[in-house]
Protein backbone atom coordinates (compact mmCIF):
# COMPACT_ATOMS: atom_id res chain seq x y z
CA UNK A 1 0.00 0.00 0.00
CA UNK A 2 1.40 3.39 -1.01
CA UNK A 3 1.59 5.67 2.04
CA UNK A 4 0.62 8.80 0.10
CA UNK A 5 -2.37 7.11 -1.51
CA UNK A 6 -3.54 5.86 1.91
CA UNK A 7 -3.28 9.33 3.45
CA UNK A 8 -5.10 10.93 0.52
CA UNK A 9 -7.90 8.39 1.01
CA UNK A 10 -8.10 9.24 4.71
CA UNK A 11 -8.33 12.97 4.01
CA UNK A 12 -10.89 12.55 1.21
CA UNK A 13 -13.89 13.19 3.50
CA UNK A 14 -15.74 10.14 2.16
CA UNK A 15 -13.64 7.07 2.73
CA UNK A 16 -16.79 5.16 3.77
CA UNK A 17 -18.31 5.07 0.29
CA UNK A 18 -14.99 4.40 -1.46
CA UNK A 19 -13.90 1.51 0.76
CA UNK A 20 -17.32 -0.11 1.08
CA UNK A 21 -17.30 -0.40 -2.73
CA UNK A 22 -13.75 -1.77 -2.79
CA UNK A 23 -13.38 -5.50 -3.31
CA UNK A 24 -12.31 -7.75 -0.45
CA UNK A 25 -9.32 -8.87 -2.55
CA UNK A 26 -8.09 -5.32 -3.03
CA UNK A 27 -8.46 -4.54 0.67
CA UNK A 28 -6.50 -7.67 1.55
CA UNK A 29 -3.79 -6.74 -0.95
CA UNK A 30 -3.51 -3.30 0.61
CA UNK A 31 -3.74 -4.12 4.32
CA UNK A 32 -3.38 -7.86 4.77
CA UNK A 33 -5.49 -10.79 5.98
CA UNK A 34 -5.87 -9.53 9.57
CA UNK A 35 -7.52 -6.35 8.35
CA UNK A 36 -10.09 -8.05 6.09
CA UNK A 37 -11.39 -9.97 9.10
CA UNK A 38 -13.27 -6.73 9.86
CA UNK A 39 -14.89 -6.91 6.39
CA UNK A 40 -15.98 -10.52 6.95
CA UNK A 41 -17.18 -9.98 10.52
CA UNK A 42 -20.51 -8.33 9.72
CA UNK A 43 -22.90 -7.27 12.50
CA UNK A 44 -21.40 -6.35 15.87
CA UNK A 45 -24.50 -7.67 17.67
CA UNK A 46 -24.17 -5.04 20.38
CA UNK A 47 -26.65 -2.39 21.56
CA UNK A 48 -24.05 0.34 21.12
CA UNK A 49 -23.72 -0.30 17.40
CA UNK A 50 -26.03 0.01 14.42
CA UNK A 51 -23.42 -0.54 11.70
CA UNK A 52 -21.48 -3.63 10.70
CA UNK A 53 -17.91 -3.58 11.98
CA UNK A 54 -16.19 -2.48 8.77
CA UNK A 55 -18.69 0.30 8.09
CA UNK A 56 -18.42 1.49 11.70
CA UNK A 57 -14.64 1.78 11.31
CA UNK A 58 -14.96 3.78 8.07
CA UNK A 59 -17.63 6.09 9.48
CA UNK A 60 -15.39 6.76 12.48
CA UNK A 61 -12.66 7.94 10.08
CA UNK A 62 -15.08 10.25 8.24
CA UNK A 63 -16.43 11.58 11.56
CA UNK A 64 -13.05 12.90 12.76
CA UNK A 65 -13.43 16.65 13.24
CA UNK A 66 -10.30 18.16 11.72
CA UNK A 67 -11.20 21.80 12.46
CA UNK A 68 -8.27 23.52 14.12
CA UNK A 69 -5.97 20.56 13.53
CA UNK A 70 -2.81 20.52 11.44
CA UNK A 71 -2.88 18.06 8.55
CA UNK A 72 -0.27 16.00 10.41
CA UNK A 73 -2.41 15.67 13.54
CA UNK A 74 -5.60 15.11 11.52
CA UNK A 75 -3.91 12.22 9.72
CA UNK A 76 -2.71 10.61 12.96
CA UNK A 77 -6.23 10.62 14.38
CA UNK A 78 -7.73 9.31 11.14
CA UNK A 79 -5.12 6.54 10.92
CA UNK A 80 -5.92 5.56 14.51
CA UNK A 81 -9.65 5.61 13.63
CA UNK A 82 -8.99 3.35 10.62
CA UNK A 83 -7.41 0.71 12.85
CA UNK A 84 -9.12 1.30 16.20
CA UNK A 85 -11.42 -1.76 16.07
CA UNK A 86 -9.57 -4.19 13.80
CA UNK A 87 -8.82 -6.46 16.77
CA UNK A 88 -12.51 -7.09 17.50
CA UNK A 89 -12.86 -10.29 15.40
CA UNK A 90 -10.00 -11.89 17.38
CA UNK A 91 -11.59 -11.32 20.79
CA UNK A 92 -15.33 -11.45 20.02
CA UNK A 93 -17.32 -13.55 22.50
CA UNK A 94 -21.04 -14.03 22.87
CA UNK A 95 -22.37 -13.15 26.30
CA UNK A 96 -25.05 -15.79 26.71
CA UNK A 97 -26.71 -13.87 29.54
CA UNK A 98 -27.30 -10.73 27.45
CA UNK A 99 -27.31 -12.32 24.01
CA UNK A 100 -24.86 -9.67 22.83
CA UNK A 101 -21.30 -9.90 21.55
CA UNK A 102 -18.58 -8.42 23.74
CA UNK A 103 -15.06 -7.41 22.70
CA UNK A 104 -12.95 -7.45 25.85
CA UNK A 105 -9.35 -6.46 25.18
CA UNK A 106 -9.98 -5.40 21.57
CA UNK A 107 -8.19 -2.04 21.90
CA UNK A 108 -4.85 -3.65 22.79
CA UNK A 109 -5.38 -6.32 20.13
CA UNK A 110 -6.14 -3.62 17.54
CA UNK A 111 -2.99 -1.66 18.46
CA UNK A 112 -0.82 -4.80 18.13
CA UNK A 113 -2.21 -5.65 14.68
CA UNK A 114 -1.95 -2.03 13.51
CA UNK A 115 1.75 -1.83 14.42
CA UNK A 116 2.65 -4.48 11.84
CA UNK A 117 0.43 -2.99 9.12
CA UNK A 118 1.68 0.55 9.73
CA UNK A 119 5.28 -0.67 9.63
CA UNK A 120 4.65 -2.36 6.28
CA UNK A 121 3.05 0.80 4.89
CA UNK A 122 6.14 2.80 5.84
CA UNK A 123 5.45 4.71 9.06
CA UNK A 124 8.31 5.44 11.46
CA UNK A 125 8.60 3.87 14.93
CA UNK A 126 7.76 7.23 16.54
CA UNK A 127 4.63 7.66 14.39
CA UNK A 128 3.54 4.08 15.10
CA UNK A 129 4.04 4.60 18.86
CA UNK A 130 1.85 7.71 18.87
CA UNK A 131 -0.87 6.14 16.73
CA UNK A 132 -0.76 2.96 18.86
CA UNK A 133 -1.31 5.06 21.97
CA UNK A 134 -4.51 6.49 20.43
CA UNK A 135 -5.76 3.07 19.32
CA UNK A 136 -4.99 1.31 22.59
CA UNK A 137 -6.58 4.05 24.70
CA UNK A 138 -9.70 4.85 22.66
CA UNK A 139 -12.09 3.23 25.16
CA UNK A 140 -10.39 4.41 28.36
CA UNK A 141 -12.91 7.18 29.07
CA UNK A 142 -15.95 4.90 28.68
CA UNK A 143 -16.14 4.10 32.45
CA UNK A 144 -16.87 7.81 33.02
CA UNK A 145 -20.50 7.17 32.12
CA UNK A 146 -22.25 9.90 34.11
CA UNK A 147 -21.94 13.66 34.15
CA UNK A 148 -21.34 13.63 37.92
CA UNK A 149 -18.33 11.33 37.35
CA UNK A 150 -16.50 14.08 35.46
CA UNK A 151 -14.23 15.31 38.22
CA UNK A 152 -10.52 16.07 38.30
CA UNK A 153 -9.95 13.14 40.66
CA UNK A 154 -11.86 10.63 38.51
CA UNK A 155 -10.13 11.72 35.30
CA UNK A 156 -6.72 11.72 37.01
CA UNK A 157 -7.23 8.02 37.83
CA UNK A 158 -8.08 7.24 34.20
CA UNK A 159 -4.98 9.14 33.05
CA UNK A 160 -2.79 7.19 35.50
CA UNK A 161 -4.22 3.89 34.26
CA UNK A 162 -3.81 4.90 30.61
CA UNK A 163 -0.19 5.98 31.05
CA UNK A 164 0.73 2.67 32.71
CA UNK A 165 -0.18 0.91 29.46
CA UNK A 166 1.96 3.05 27.16
CA UNK A 167 5.07 1.38 25.78
CA UNK A 168 8.07 3.45 24.65
CA UNK A 169 5.89 6.53 24.28
CA UNK A 170 5.30 9.52 26.57
CA UNK A 171 1.93 11.13 25.75
CA UNK A 172 1.35 14.87 26.19
CA UNK A 173 -1.83 16.84 26.77
CA UNK A 174 -1.93 17.28 22.98
CA UNK A 175 -2.07 13.48 22.61
CA UNK A 176 -4.92 13.24 25.11
CA UNK A 177 -6.81 15.92 23.19
CA UNK A 178 -6.27 13.97 19.97
CA UNK A 179 -7.51 10.89 21.84
CA UNK A 180 -10.73 12.69 22.79
CA UNK A 181 -11.21 13.75 19.15
CA UNK A 182 -10.94 10.07 18.21
CA UNK A 183 -13.39 9.09 20.97
CA UNK A 184 -15.93 11.64 19.68
CA UNK A 185 -15.63 10.30 16.13
CA UNK A 186 -16.11 6.76 17.47
CA UNK A 187 -19.22 7.82 19.41
CA UNK A 188 -20.68 9.50 16.32
CA UNK A 189 -20.44 6.18 14.45
CA UNK A 190 -22.42 4.37 17.16
CA UNK A 191 -26.12 4.30 18.01
CA UNK A 192 -27.72 7.66 18.76
CA UNK A 193 -29.63 5.99 21.61
CA UNK A 194 -28.46 3.02 23.68
CA UNK A 195 -31.18 0.94 25.31
CA UNK A 196 -31.04 -1.80 27.89
CA UNK A 197 -34.09 -3.85 28.81
CA UNK A 198 -36.27 -1.38 26.92
CA UNK A 199 -34.91 1.66 28.76
CA UNK A 200 -32.62 4.39 27.41
CA UNK A 201 -29.32 4.21 29.32
CA UNK A 202 -27.23 6.60 27.21
CA UNK A 203 -27.31 8.78 24.11
CA UNK A 204 -24.76 9.82 21.53
CA UNK A 205 -25.33 13.47 22.45
CA UNK A 206 -24.59 12.77 26.14
CA UNK A 207 -21.46 10.75 25.33
CA UNK A 208 -20.02 13.58 23.25
CA UNK A 209 -20.94 16.15 25.91
CA UNK A 210 -19.08 14.10 28.52
CA UNK A 211 -15.98 13.91 26.32
CA UNK A 212 -16.04 17.68 25.82
CA UNK A 213 -16.32 18.20 29.58
CA UNK A 214 -13.40 15.81 30.16
CA UNK A 215 -11.27 17.68 27.64
CA UNK A 216 -11.96 20.98 29.40
CA UNK A 217 -10.51 19.87 32.74
CA UNK A 218 -7.68 17.70 31.39
CA UNK A 219 -4.87 20.06 32.53
CA UNK A 220 -6.15 20.16 36.12
CA UNK A 221 -6.60 16.38 36.14
CA UNK A 222 -3.02 15.91 34.94
CA UNK A 223 -1.68 18.16 37.69
CA UNK A 224 -3.76 16.33 40.31
CA UNK A 225 -2.50 12.94 39.07
CA UNK A 226 1.11 14.05 39.44
CA UNK A 227 0.50 15.66 42.86
CA UNK A 228 -1.14 12.51 44.22
CA UNK A 229 1.69 10.27 42.99
CA UNK A 230 4.31 12.66 44.37
CA UNK A 231 2.49 12.78 47.74
CA UNK A 232 2.62 8.96 47.94
CA UNK A 233 6.36 9.01 47.25
CA UNK A 234 6.93 11.76 49.82
CA UNK A 235 5.17 9.58 52.38
CA UNK A 236 7.39 6.61 51.41
CA UNK A 237 10.45 8.81 51.76
CA UNK A 238 9.37 9.94 55.26
CA UNK A 239 8.92 6.28 56.24
CA UNK A 240 12.40 5.47 54.94
CA UNK A 241 14.00 8.36 56.81
CA UNK A 242 12.04 8.21 60.07
CA UNK A 243 10.76 4.67 60.15
CA UNK A 244 7.16 3.50 59.66
CA UNK A 245 4.72 4.47 62.39
CA UNK A 246 3.24 1.47 64.23
CA UNK A 247 -0.28 0.59 63.09
CA UNK A 248 -2.24 -1.06 65.87
CA UNK A 249 -5.35 -3.16 65.40
CA UNK A 250 -7.02 -5.08 68.21
CA UNK A 251 -3.95 -4.62 70.40
CA UNK A 252 -1.53 -5.95 67.78
CA UNK A 253 1.02 -4.07 65.62
CA UNK A 254 0.06 -5.18 62.10
CA UNK A 255 3.04 -3.62 60.35
CA UNK A 256 5.69 -5.05 62.68
CA UNK A 257 7.46 -6.73 59.74
CA UNK A 258 8.00 -3.34 58.05
CA UNK A 259 9.29 -1.85 61.29
CA UNK A 260 11.73 -4.75 61.74
CA UNK A 261 12.97 -4.35 58.17
CA UNK A 262 13.56 -0.62 58.73
CA UNK A 263 15.43 -1.28 62.00
CA UNK A 264 17.67 -3.75 60.17
CA UNK A 265 18.67 -1.17 57.55
CA UNK A 266 21.88 0.84 57.93
CA UNK A 267 21.83 4.65 57.70
CA UNK A 268 23.60 4.37 54.35
CA UNK A 269 20.90 2.04 53.01
CA UNK A 270 18.17 4.39 54.21
CA UNK A 271 19.91 7.35 52.57
CA UNK A 272 20.33 5.46 49.29
CA UNK A 273 16.67 4.44 49.29
CA UNK A 274 15.59 8.02 50.00
CA UNK A 275 17.71 9.23 47.06
CA UNK A 276 16.00 6.66 44.84
CA UNK A 277 12.60 8.05 45.86
CA UNK A 278 13.82 11.59 45.14
CA UNK A 279 14.74 10.42 41.64
CA UNK A 280 11.20 9.10 41.15
CA UNK A 281 9.72 12.39 42.39
CA UNK A 282 11.87 14.41 40.00
CA UNK A 283 10.88 12.08 37.17
CA UNK A 284 7.20 12.75 37.94
CA UNK A 285 7.83 16.50 37.89
CA UNK A 286 9.56 16.16 34.52
CA UNK A 287 6.69 13.99 33.31
CA UNK A 288 4.19 16.67 34.33
CA UNK A 289 6.15 19.28 32.37
CA UNK A 290 6.04 17.05 29.27
CA UNK A 291 2.39 16.13 29.74
CA UNK A 292 1.37 19.76 29.98
CA UNK A 293 3.82 20.84 27.29
CA UNK A 294 5.03 23.40 29.83
CA UNK A 295 6.67 25.82 27.41
CA UNK A 296 3.46 26.41 25.48
CA UNK A 297 1.32 26.53 28.59
CA UNK A 298 3.64 28.96 30.37
CA UNK A 299 3.53 31.21 27.31
CA UNK A 300 -0.26 30.99 27.27
CA UNK A 301 -0.53 31.66 31.01
CA UNK A 302 1.85 34.60 30.72
CA UNK A 303 -0.25 36.08 27.91
CA UNK A 304 -3.42 35.60 29.99
CA UNK A 305 -1.80 37.26 33.01
CA UNK A 306 -0.63 40.21 30.88
CA UNK A 307 -4.11 40.59 29.46
CA UNK A 308 -5.63 40.42 32.96
CA UNK A 309 -3.09 42.99 34.19
CA UNK A 310 -3.97 45.29 31.32
CA UNK A 311 -7.69 44.97 32.08
CA UNK A 312 -7.03 45.65 35.77
CA UNK A 313 -4.99 48.79 34.90
CA UNK A 314 -7.76 50.04 32.65
CA UNK A 315 -10.32 49.42 35.40
CA UNK A 316 -8.25 51.29 38.00
CA UNK A 317 -7.68 54.15 35.56
CA UNK A 318 -11.42 54.49 35.01
CA UNK A 319 -12.04 54.46 38.77
CA UNK A 320 -9.45 57.21 39.29
CA UNK A 321 -11.04 59.31 36.56
CA UNK A 322 -14.43 58.88 38.21
CA UNK A 323 -12.98 59.86 41.59
CA UNK A 324 -11.36 62.97 40.08
CA UNK A 325 -14.68 63.97 38.54
CA UNK A 326 -16.40 63.47 41.89
CA UNK A 327 -13.73 65.58 43.66
CA UNK A 328 -14.00 68.33 41.08
CA UNK A 329 -17.77 68.32 41.43
CA UNK A 330 -17.53 68.39 45.25
CA UNK A 331 -14.96 71.24 45.19
CA UNK A 332 -17.11 73.17 42.73
CA UNK A 333 -20.13 72.87 44.99
CA UNK A 334 -18.11 74.19 47.93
Amino acid sequence: MDIKEFENDLLSQNITEKYLNMSREELEERFGSEFVKTVDFGSQNNNSHQYELFEHILRTVDNVNTNGLSEKDALKIKIAAFFHDIGKPNVAQLNEKTGQTQFIGHAKQSADIAKDILGNIGYSEQEIAEISFLIQSHDDFIPIAKKEDITEKRISKVLASTMKKTENYEPTISDFKKLITLCKADAMAQNKVIEKNGEIVDTQEDRIARLEAIEEILPKAIILKQEEEIAKLEKQKANVQNGPSPIEKKGKIVNQKQIDMWNAMSNEEREEKAKGIDTQINALKDEEAKLLETGDMLHENKAMKLEASKEESERLSKELQELEKENQKTNGEK
